[in-house]
């Protein structure tokens, strides 16, 4: 059974035209390019916000004059209070707007918007239908306007500190962000929602049923699809739980987040560039900001905490109190990486977006609308353009998973696997959707499969083996080893997007493509998985969401 942890059809035969490029350099690429586009469309989208609602000049800068971020540094210096109160009335118009969107773009996610229409079969069943060229502008229109929503909402909070918190203190004010923010948010079990590409990311499809990315989820909902096993109901909640549970998801928890994310810039442009007006400060405080992110992510990244999820095993079934003691480890070393993984992404998006400021050439008119069209454009192309949301929009939960909870195709970690990206992923169908001849082909190769006429893989023969093995005892003969590589099982913490499940599967299938059968490099989903309990989507993918009037699939939850 092939992984539904990615997006490729797996009966796809097309050579890969860079295979002689290592693997981990293709990977890191496009993990880096992501990062760099999602932050060119804020980078954009914020400072049009500023021109237009803060009357910021075109030819504003960093360093001489102070005008960017709609004039901060003069705000911070302003004795007549002006700039201070222009910066408060855009932030209210901003968050307003945010609100705004955000209802928009939930309910059309809510109301099914995203799902293709679902048609008859001759037995009567219904099944998604294809998605259509309209139905792919309707996708395109829900995550552009949650895009949208999450900039001005975080735009309305950013100022709204700067003229609350310790005003007359700014460094203060600067770790007293950073420090609550976060911490409320862990306590909150929601510490993922402070990472962003290129930490984690957010893939448009093709999913099973046509499905959404994990967009407009709240706390709750992405913690029971983390914390239960795929075919097993969330508990019925009180109603008052249920509304405490969207205001917190999509009111409070934002403002933790964008707390944090303030705070810790704004302590990197303290101690880094320290606010001059030299513009040669700012370029030294580029090459230490691209230190610190590269160390910070690489060290959290997939590769490293490898080797620390194949040092703990938790039992499915047990509540003993060394599997208790596992997943408090596991909960401890999940939040400290979510962490020192989110400094890593505040230092690139602080570095992308200065680049653009310093170099790109400066905060004008046409490099915003450069940077949020190429953002949009690139991101969509390759698949991700749902990377561009963020909390109130999307919300990631801190649990142990379940270790049979449902996977998530939607969902990856860095460095981004790069055959996980689709060519324009938001207008394809599933890779579960055969041609006609495909499903003939394959009910003529387990008829034959059936007859003992079909030479299994090394990895089926392996399988075949272990279900003897338990059947015969120990009389019967050592299976053949498995391929190497395909047997890793990963338990950490979740840290982002409330599916370990899928973390698993993704570490897996990334280790498994690394070596086939007969050691050559193959794509991962031609590989077989044994032990590891993968599902077909029709297993899983009918698992109702909290406050989804359509039942959309409760695998695709929050990042």
């Amino acid at each position: 059974m092939s992984s539904p942890s990615s997006n490729k059809d797996p009966s796809s035969t097309k050579p890969d035209r860079f295979a002689f490029i290592p693997l981990p350099v293709k990977d890191w690429s496009y993990t880096i390019a992501i990062g760099f586009f999602v932050a060119s469309y804020w980078r954009g989208t914020w400072t049009l916000l500023d021109i237009w609602l803060c009357g910021q000049p075109d030819d504003a800068t960093l360093a001489e004059d102070g005008n960017t971020f709609c004039f901060m540094v003069e705000a911070l210096a302003d004795t007549s209070a002006y700039y201070g109160q222009l910066r408060l009335q855009s932030a209210r118009t901003c968050y307003g707007i945010g609100i705004a969107l955000l209802f928009v773009g939930v309910v059309l996610v809510w109301s099914g918007a995203w799902l293709p229409r679902l048609t008859a079969t001759p037995d009567g069943t219904a099944v998604p239908g294809k998605v259509t060229p309209s139905l792919a502008i309707v996708r395109f229109v829900i995550l552009y306007v949650l895009g949208a929503s999450a900039v001005c909402i975080w735009r309305g909070i950013w100022y709204w500190a700067d003229d609350w918190i310790l005003v007359t203190q700014p460094l203060a004010s600067f770790w007293t962000t950073s420090l609550v923010g976060s911490t409320v948010a862990f306590l909150l079990g929601a510490g993922a929602s402070l990472l962003a590409p290129p930490a984690i990311f957010l893939l448009d499809g093709p999913a099973p049923g046509g499905s959404p990315p994990p967009v407009a989820v709240t706390i709750l909902s992405s913690y029971y699809s983390v914390t239960l096993p795929a075919d097993e109901k969330p508990p019925k909640l009180k109603l008052y739980v249920r509304i405490a549970d969207v205001v917190i998801s999509f009111i409070f928890l934002p403002f933790c987040v964008v707390w944090y994310w303030r705070g810790s810039w704004l302590v990197l442009d303290n101690y880094l560039w320290g606010f001059t007006t030299d513009r040669q400060d700012v370029n030294v405080s580029l090459g230490w900001g691209i230190l610190l992110s590269a160390v910070c992510v690489g060290l959290t990244s997939e590769p490293f905490v490898c080797l620390i999820d194949r040092r703990f095993d938790l039992d499915t079934d047990s509540s003993s109190s060394s599997t208790n003691t596992t997943r408090r480890i596991l909960w401890a070393l999940g939040s400290l990486r979510t962490w020192v993984l989110a400094w890593g992404t505040v230092s690139y998006w602080r570095v992308v977006w200065y680049i653009w400021d310093q170099f790109l050439p400066g905060p004008t008119y046409w490099s915003c609308w450069l940077s949020h069209a190429l953002g949009v454009v690139c991101l969509t192309v390759m698949g991700c353009m749902a990377c561009i949301v963020a909390p109130a929009s999307t919300i990631g939960v801190d649990a142990v998973p379940h270790p049979k909870c449902a996977d998530e195709p939607l969902f990856s970690m860095a460095p981004v696997p790069y055959d996980a990206l689709y060519f324009m992923g938001i207008g394809r169908q599933e890779w579960a959707r055969k041609s006609k001849k495909g499903e003939e082909e394959e009910d003529e190769k387990k008829a034959e499969e059936e007859d003992g006429d079909v030479e299994l893989t090394p990895q089926e023969k392996a399988m075949d083996d272990e279900e003897e093995g338990g059947e015969e005892g120990e009389d019967k003969k050592e299976p053949p080893a498995p391929a190497p590589a395909v047997t890793i099982t990963s338990t950490t913490t979740t840290t982002v997007t409330a599916t370990v499940g899928s973390r698993r599967n993704m570490l897996q299938t990334v280790a498994s493509r690394r070596l086939g059968p007969d050691g050559s490099v193959v794509s991962y989903m031609e590989l077989q998985r044994p032990g590891l309990g993968a599902r077909t989507c029709s297993e899983y993918s009918q698992r109702p969401g909290m406050g989804n009037k359509r039942g959309r699939s409760k695998l695709f939850r929050s990042r």
